[in-house]
């Protein structure tokens, strides 16, 4: 089993994609999404979410709020799935899994 980040709860995490063609040559896509899931229950957490300004590499941010304890669970899992879409129709997918650890104590914070 993969070793998977620790992201603590109620904090933004942040996801960097890098594209490269079959040639492993760098590719900016033409179109680009991302979804956050509950990784226990498969809820959406958050759905299609554009990806603004594509480039060769992009650097996501995952709101705090979206990295909440939902469960109670000591960690809880979250999946990251990014949708690319390239001009000719061709399309590539990538997930990312994480953890978000419950700090048993924490407080939220409205900011």
């Amino acid at each position: 089993m993969p070793h998977l980040s620790v992201v603590n709860e109620n904090s933004e995490c942040f996801i960097t994609l890098k594209y490269t063609n079959k040639a492993g040559v760098a590719e900016t896509p033409s179109s680009g999404n991302w979804t956050l899931h509950d990784g226990i229950s498969g809820a959406s957490l958050s759905t299609n979410s554009t990806i603004a300004t594509l480039s060769t590499s992009n650097e996501i941010t995952v709101a705090h709020g979206l990295n909440n304890i939902r469960h109670g669970k000591p960690f809880e899992l979250r999946r990251f799935t990014a949708n690319l879409g390239y001009g000719s129709g061709q399309q590539a997918h990538a997930e990312f899994e994480y953890l978000v650890k419950n700090l048993g104590q924490i407080v939220s914070t409205s900011t």
